[in-house]
Parts: structure tokens; sequence; C-alpha cells
């Protein structure tokens, strides 16, 4: 079974970073060093790597094409996106052990089960 629609590869995304963070614990350590590091009043910022960009588009490009996503929100999601990854990343420094709830949270929100419907 293929995966379809943009809440299924968001999904499948943030489980893939469960994966590689359990078998590489040391990556975001090593993402924010360089990034820490790179900090410099003379130096430009960090682009976003080009395979992040191309990735995004694709993503909110299917979206648009499914009509899962208004063509006017395409920089919301890929922001959006940057930043969930971020934050798992980020949640990795805390303990291995928060990765899984942290990506079982953003599902959630992403497919709104996440909240109690008042």
């Amino acid at each position: 079974v293929g995966i379809t629609g943009v809440r299924q590869k968001i999904g499948a995304v943030f489980q893939r970073c469960v994966e590689i963070l359990d078998r590489r614990p040391e990556l975001p350590n090593l993402v924010l060093r360089a990034w820490v590091e790179h900090e410099d009043e003379d130096v430009e910022p960090l682009p976003v790597p080009k395979s992040v960009i191309d990735f995004l588009t694709s993503l909110v490009n299917d979206a648009s094409s499914q009509s899962e996503l208004s063509s006017r929100h395409r920089t919301e999601l890929m922001n959006v996106m940057r930043t969930m990854m971020w934050g798992i990343s980020i949640i990795t420094l805390t303990g291995a052990d928060q990765v899984a709830s942290t990506v079982e949270g953003l599902k959630r929100i992403i497919d709104g089960s996440l909240f109690i419907a008042t």
C-alpha cells in the first residue's frame, strides 16, 4: 500500500526521523554544533539545503494538486515542516525516549486528533 495524501507523507517523514535518530542519536549534536559555530556577525546565515527545499516543494506541490492544500498556504506548510523537523532534532538532545512521543504528538496535531473537540 502506497503512501497517499499529505498527512500520510508527513507521518512517514516523522517516522523516518524516529528511525534515523534511534540509530544515530549524535546527528542533532553535529547539526546544531555546525549551526552555532557558523553564527558570526560577519557571516551570512546558513542557507536551507537544496534537498530540503526540493522535498518541501514536492510535498506542497503534491498536496496542492490533490486539493489538500490551498496554494496560498504553501509557504506556511514549508515553514511549519521545517519548524517541526528542527523541534524533533532538538527534543532528541533531552533524551531519545522523547522523540517517539513527540512524533506521535505531531502526527496527532496534523490529523486533528490531539485535542478534545469542544
